[in-house]
């Protein structure tokens, strides 16, 4: 089995306008809180509150953080399930009955 929360969602500028040797800029903040409620089905626009950031200046240092606090990505929910069962015929033969199920309940992501 396998129960996992999301990974963490970092919103990046976009740019480098800080001229600096780093691939990307941070964004700002503006105050919002980024955390949009219910179920994944009803969020697919929307997953997060998009006016929580605002694009930063020309050499500004953005105010987020590297990864948002209270907004992750989509868990998982995973069973696989196996059924052995070993059978000996004498002393040197052995034979194995082997039943396989992955993603049993067929969870879809």
């Amino acid at each position: 089995m396998t129960f996992q929360t999301g990974t963490p969602i970092q919103i990046g500028n976009g740019q480098n306008a800080l001229n600096i040797f780093s691939a990307n800029q941070r964004a700002s903040a503006t105050g919002v809180d980024p955390y949009v409620g219910g179920p994944i089905s009803d969020r697919l626009n929307r997953y997060f509150n998009q006016a929580a950031f605002v694009q930063s200046g020309n050499f500004v240092m953005g105010t987020l953080g590297r990864f948002l606090p209270n907004v992750r990505g989509v868990g998982q929910n995973n069973i696989d399930f196996s059924l052995f069962k070993n059978f000996r015929y004498r002393e040197r033969l052995n034979a194995q009955v082997r039943a396989e199920a992955y993603n049993l309940v067929n969870h879809p992501y």
